[in-house]
């Protein structure tokens, strides 16, 4: 059973009384996400504005109506605590992310066919419904009345990468609420995605993004001894980065390059209201049980590494990660507890 197959057949259960507008929706949302709804951003923060107040709370906060595509509830949102603005920045870096078809929108229609059976209408009427749509303009769908008026939805349309970082949006707003600015540490597998997650994250919010690959050990420093202690320059990182983060004060560090071997620039930065520091080794017990508000750990599948390292660099490159940093990182996991220790668990 394909992905999409599981999503149509979830929600034929779970809204039984969904006509066909309302699936053809689910398909055409699966496939086009809602870039048809792009505006500009201020537009989309008003309508949440105005929606948000009185949207109901009784689902859950999201739920995948395709396989890159999710549903983010207001009403959950909002009880949830996660801000309208952030909800609109969402829904509207996800509906820049174009990639859609007609012939991909036609394929799910097929799959909706082939699964009639979960659903309360039948392929006769199905099709009477197709006939009437328009299929040169691929216009967007409205739920039926029915469907509106038993379960009230009340969501934007989000990129499945983000709905994955929604329980820690939710605890980094809370610390913002409390505290008026966060530092969130992605620490975790190579491989495991902590880039591409604070990659995602960082342009949500007024924020600094700094890496832990900038605090490789230099080539002086990489005994055996001290890679057992972690392969990262510990004390640099303390000195140059948390010590006057923690204070409050602007900072600057030097970027390490592995490539160059050496330094290759200074980073100056001011002190913002988040601040996301990720790298492997991020949460090293060197740094002590203050550092950090959140501490999150990125993990995947030993298989889904591999894949990654070997794409990103090649059986060569993933070799040296099998024999040399992944049992290196693996027993700073070990001794540190790291992942028992995390606020946060996400898996990629």
């Amino acid at each position: 059973m394909s992905e999409f197959t599981s999503i149509l057949r979830r929600h034929a259960g779970v809204y039984s009384a969904m006509e066909c507008a309302d699936a053809v929706k689910l398909c055409y949302q699966a496939e086009f996400g809602g870039e048809h709804l792009l505006g500009d951003a201020e537009s989309a923060l008003a309508l949440i504005r105005k929606e948000s107040p009185s949207a109901p709370a009784d689902t859950a906060l999201s739920e995948p109506c395709g396989e890159r595509v999710s549903r983010l509830y207001l009403g959950p949102a909002r009880e949830a605590g996660l801000r309208e603005e952030t909800i609109a920045q969402l829904f509207c870096r996800s509906a820049e992310e174009r990639s859609g078809s007609a012939d991909g929108f036609l394929r799910r229609l097929s799959d909706l066919k082939e699964n009639i059976d979960a659903f309360s209408f039948d392929l006769q009427a199905l099709d009477r419904f197709l006939a009437g749509y328009d299929f040169s303009s691929l216009p967007p769908l409205r739920h039926s009345e029915s469907y509106r008026r038993l379960y009230r939805p009340a969501y934007r349309l989000i990129s499945a990468r983000y709905e994955q970082l929604l329980p820690l949006l939710c605890a980094m707003e809370d610390v913002l609420r409390k505290k008026g600015r966060v530092v969130v540490a992605l620490d975790g597998n190579c491989g495991g995605g902590k880039t591409t997650l604070a990659e995602l994250l960082a342009p949500l919010y007024d924020s600094t993004l700094i890496h832990m690959d900038d605090f490789f050990l230099p080539p002086e420093l990489r005994t055996p001894e001290r890679r057992a202690r972690g392969n990262v320059h510990y004390e640099r990182f303390q000195e140059e980065v948390l010590t006057p983060l923690i204070r409050g004060e602007s900072f600057a560090y030097r970027r390490f390059s592995c490539r160059q071997g050496g330094y290759c620039g200074t980073v100056r930065t001011e002190v913002r209201p988040v601040t996301i520091i990720e790298g492997t080794y991020s949460c090293h017990p060197y740094f002590g049980s203050g550092a950090y508000d959140l501490r999150v750990f990125v993990e995947t599948p030993p298989e889904e590494q591999a894949r990654r390292i070997r794409l990103r660099g090649g059986e060569d490159s993933y070799e040296q990660f099998r024999t040399l940093w992944i049992p290196l990182e693996n027993q700073y996991f070990a001794a540190n507890q790291t992942r028992a220790r995390a606020d946060l668990i996400i898996r990629t």
